[in-house]
């Protein structure tokens, strides 16, 4: 595998990763049908991380950019 193929297997798994937590938001707290846990308990053992953590980071990241710019004319 190349280094473009790995770099490009690396974005798409975080991608992957992304659009999983975006997607159990809304539903966190329900039952997933075929597991039985929460799909906040799925996308834990799923992605093996812990899944507020990586909400709280994510809406960290996306924010740092705003507030940075926000103070550079100062």
């Amino acid at each position: 595998m190349t280094p473009e193929d790995e770099a490009r297997e690396k974005r798409w798994a975080e991608e992957i990763k992304y659009y999983a937590a975006r997607d159990v938001w809304r539903k966190r707290t329900a039952i997933c049908p075929i597991s039985k846990v929460s799909w906040q308990e799925w996308w834990e053992k799923r992605f093996n991380d812990d899944y507020m953590t990586y909400v709280a980071q994510k809406k960290e990241e996306r924010l740092k950019p705003q507030t940075a710019s926000l103070f550079d004319d100062l």
